[in-house]
């Protein structure tokens, strides 16, 4: 069952498309339709309405003003902070998401009775480009064989690894490697909905910092293993925050260049 990854354009909606809303100016009109399930909407929020609980990303617009209603929009943590990597430092920024659910619990409270909507939903695709932090600086060498002979490697790999191949093979050595991970939502085989599809590049880098090895995988592949492992093909290029994976020129075994293009995120 192969991962469909996502298309990094924007959605394309069909004539018989749930409807899309402009939040918080089309909130009336939102909380107007029946099922809401499939809508989508652009939401636009301060970094000061955003924050972690419970595991998700809670977003809470207009908390501050008393009013009769408030909406809260939850998100899937890890796909969130991937999208938005410094979104508690940010004035403003705005979310493009899918409704999921939403659900209405009535409140008394001294002024009155409060109506607070919960809405969970996903990022669209469309979001942003994948933000790839830096999970691990390790001191080791990639180990050669095994990435040559990867389609042979017995899942798990490495040995209790929740994926087929969790890691990139390496072994003891005196090179520097840093590890880096991407988390998207994305259209998966096994559900019918969209899920979390993670992303593991591994760069070597000599003592100038420049880019001499590197590789990329989508860990819930489960194919054959070398068709997701992608590989540098270019040269002189230099570990820096910020740098566009596009820049790395990357192939799998076929000569397929790789269709993601993201963000390395090297300052954690």
């Amino acid at each position: 069952m192969r991962p469909m990854t996502l298309a990094l354009c924007a959605l394309t909606l069909s004539a018989q498309a749930a409807p899309s809303f402009k939040l918080p100016d089309d909130n009336h009109a939102f909380l107007q339709i029946e099922q809401p399930q499939g809508a989508t909407f652009e939401l636009t929020l301060g970094g000061d309405e955003i924050a972690l609980r419970d595991g998700k990303i809670h977003c809470e617009p207009g908390t501050r003003v008393r009013r009769a209603y408030y909406i809260h929009y939850v998100f899937e943590a890890a796909a969130f902070q991937a999208a938005f990597p410094d979104y508690a430092k940010r004035d403003q920024l705005t979310v493009r998401g899918r409704v999921a659910s939403r659900t209405l619990k009535g409140h008394e409270v001294p002024v009155g009775h409060i109506r607070v909507y919960t809405v969970e939903a996903t990022l669209l695709p469309s979001q942003a480009p994948p933000i790839y932090a830096l999970q691990a600086t390790l001191k080791a060498e990639f180990d050669q064989a095994l990435i040559k002979g990867i389609d042979g490697i017995t899942p798990p790999y490495p040995e209790g690894s929740a994926y087929q191949i969790g890691a990139i093979p390496t072994r003891p050595g005196e090179g520097k490697i840093y590890q880096f991970q991407a988390v998207v939502l994305g259209d998966v085989s096994y559900r019918d909905h969209k899920a979390p599809i993670h992303y593991l590049l591994m760069l070597k880098v000599d003592d100038s910092e420049q880019i001499v090895e590197g590789y990329h995988y989508t860990l819930e592949w489960s194919d054959s293993p070398s068709i997701a492992l992608y590989r540098l093909t270019t040269m002189g290029v230099k570990l820096v925050d910020g740098l566009k994976l596009s820049k790395l020129a990357m192939v799998n075994s076929e000569g397929q260049a790789l269709a993601i293009d993201g963000t390395i995120q090297l300052i954690k």
